[in-house]
């Protein structure tokens, strides 16, 4: 029951995948995308926290079979418009002609791909924060982290193949092609997925039903019906400190996000070359999973979530400072000089209402990539592993003390904290005069994030211990991982 429920989560990467390369076919403006973006986040931020008090209180197959077909029908609807409009692209002499209808249907598409990666948040959240942790509590001889590490390599395995064989598919088919094969795969995937997530609820009779709480929490629970209590019981709950230094992660561009794909494929690396350094990101996270269950055993969940954060931080600066190589298109001297205030907010405007829909980017080869270029993404690409040995550490506090009937709100809330501070970096972004140079803020946003001592007070806070007692909690650590004990004693 456990392999067949963890082949379920992995077909999703597939539409996260086909859902980057459909934006950048069409969009190159970096303030565009990081529009659209914004948009993703607002209604992740409010809709999640609502989706999750309503999956409490819902049968479990029911609620994710209506998210799965969602999501699917969704991703096959934005494909359709977006072959539909290479279709016009591809057949109109005149492209005046097509002056604004290429936008309407644009608008449609990202409409649909919102839609989409909302359900999906949920599928993922059903997936990895609640029937994992049913089943493994079903069986006898299962342990939650090992469980979370096969599940998430499962994820990354596939996740370093698709972004390879998108770039290749991208740049060997016709855009039309792909977009038929994305509506083609989201049908079959929808069938599978569905009778194999049925199988799994009628074979597990534990996910049929919930564990009662104590009086005292289903009176608190019932009190916070609305959204903004939802966050009062997220703030409420004993794994808050550490979650919110998770979330914090996501005030960033330096990940394999529509920005820097963009970014990379402006600078002139091919569809292939970006696949390749997604996948190769992939790997990364592959083994920071793996390194995830090794240190878990050895030095505790806390230690494990403290190195991982500084690997990660490390590698992002690494990408950060980057920026200011010789051979960066980065000019903040150029920039100063050239700001004027009064033409600014029109030019956003203008950029958003008509973004470029320029497909024709000459792919440079791999010999005249600019050196700020591969550093950028070769940070980027080594800091998954440090994330991946974040990720599945803090999540698995969570799993473990998050009561079951609170489940999928507080994750929800989790969902919602980390758009908000997505959000933040994608308006940064949307408000710069020369969104080309979308990366100038990422030296300042690799800074707050390389300040470890706010992660480590929040961290500590959980183990009711403070920044002062932070050299007893190395010490633990390292004095477990000689013994290879269990984590529990740090906790």
């Amino acid at each position: 029951m456990g392999l067949h429920h963890r082949h379920v989560h992995t077909p999703n990467r597939w539409n996260n995948v086909f859902g980057k390369c459909r934006i950048n076919l069409i969009v190159f403006n970096s303030r565009y995308i990081a529009t659209q973006q914004l948009a993703d986040s607002i209604i992740k931020l409010i809709f999640t926290p609502i989706i999750g008090k309503i999956l409490d209180k819902t049968n479990r197959n029911k609620g994710i079979q209506i998210a799965l077909l969602i999501n699917n029908f969704c991703v096959s609807i934005s494909a359709l418009v977006f072959a539909y409009c290479f279709h016009l692209l591809e057949t109109t002499p005149d492209k005046k002609e097509l002056q604004g209808h290429e936008n309407i249907f644009l608008l449609i598409a990202l409409i649909f791909s919102s839609m989409a990666k909302v359900a999906s948040e949920i599928e993922r959240m059903a997936f990895t924060k609640d029937w994992i942790v049913v089943l493994v509590q079903s069986s006898e001889n299962s342990r939650l982290s090992a469980q979370n590490s096969i599940m998430n390599v499962l994820d990354q395995v596939s996740a370093a193949l698709l972004p390879l064989f998108t770039g290749i598919l991208l740049d060997t088919f016709s855009r039309i092609v792909c977009c038929v094969f994305v509506i083609v795969y989201n049908i079959s995937s929808w069938i599978i997925e569905s009778r194999i997530l049925h199988t799994v609820y009628r074979d597990t009779p534990a996910l049929k039903r919930r564990k009662s709480v104590d009086s005292e929490e289903i009176v608190e629970a019932q009190g916070n019906v609305s959204w903004i209590r939802s966050f009062k019981l997220y703030f409420n709950q004993k794994a808050w400190r550490p979650a919110f230094a998770l979330a914090m992660l996501y005030f960033t561009v330096l990940s394999f996000d529509n920005l820097a794909i963009s970014y990379g494929a402006k600078q002139g690396l091919s569809a292939t070359a970006l696949g390749t350094f997604m996948t190769a990101g992939s790997i990364c996270g592959l083994l920071g999973n793996v390194s995830y269950t090794y240190f878990e055993r050895c030095m505790g969940l806390l230690l494990t979530a403290l190195i991982g954060f500084f690997l990660q931080n490390a590698c992002a600066m690494t990408a950060g400072y980057s920026q200011v190589f010789f051979d960066s298109p980065l000019n903040i001297t150029g920039y100063a000089e050239n700001f004027e205030l009064k033409s600014w907010p029109s030019r956003i405007i203008s950029e958003i209402q008509s973004p470029s829909t320029r497909s024709d980017i000459i792919a440079l080869p791999a010999s005249q990539w600019p050196l700020s270029i591969i550093l950028f993404f070769v940070g980027i690409t080594f800091a998954r592993y440090g994330l991946w040995i974040i990720d599945p550490t803090i999540i698995q506090i969570m799993q473990e003390t998050i009561p079951e009937r609170n489940r999928y709100r507080i994750f929800g809330v989790q969902a919602s904290i980390s758009e908000f501070f997505s959000m933040l970096k994608d308006i940064m972004v949307g408000l710069k005069k020369n969104p080309i140079n979308f990366h100038v803020f990422s030296g300042h946003l690799v800074l707050p994030n390389g300040d470890l001592r706010c992660t480590l007070r929040r961290v500590c806070l959980f183990s009711k211990s403070s920044d002062d007692s932070l050299f007893h909690l190395l010490h633990k650590g390292i004095s477990k991982f000689s013994q290879a004990s269990q984590y529990s004693n740090i906790i």
